[in-house]
């Protein structure tokens, strides 16, 4: 579901993903934490991140002509409210761009 499509300039454009797909794009790693402690930048820990921007968000994968791809997350109607998270899983940006595309009627991006 898409809670702020109708504010994003690129709603025409980008194909909506669900929040736990995409997080597997980012995760990967490690991350250390203010009190000295490192720990898994697994999905669970993206997750967690993006969700203390809000609890209605809406993730999302752009793609560019170039063949390149964003993911989003959005958490408001502001033009800059959202996140743009690193992408750690190229391949599987593609693959989740492809299978969403083709569930919504979006012809995917080269």
């Amino acid at each position: 579901m898409a809670h702020w499509n109708e504010y994003n300039r690129f709603s025409g454009e980008l194909v909506h993903v669900p929040l736990e797909e995409l997080a597997r794009c980012c995760a990967g790693g490690s991350v250390g934490l203010p009190n000295g402690d490192v720990v898994a930048y697994d999905e669970a820990f993206v997750l967690a991140e993006w969700q203390a921007a809000g609890d209605r968000l809406d993730g999302y994968i752009l793609p560019w002509e170039d063949g390149r791809y964003s993911i989003g997350i959005r958490y408001g109607s502001e033009d800059a409210d959202y996140l743009s998270p690193s992408i750690k899983n190229l391949g599987l940006v593609r693959e989740l761009h492809a299978r969403h595309s083709a569930a919504t009627g979006v012809t995917p991006s080269p």
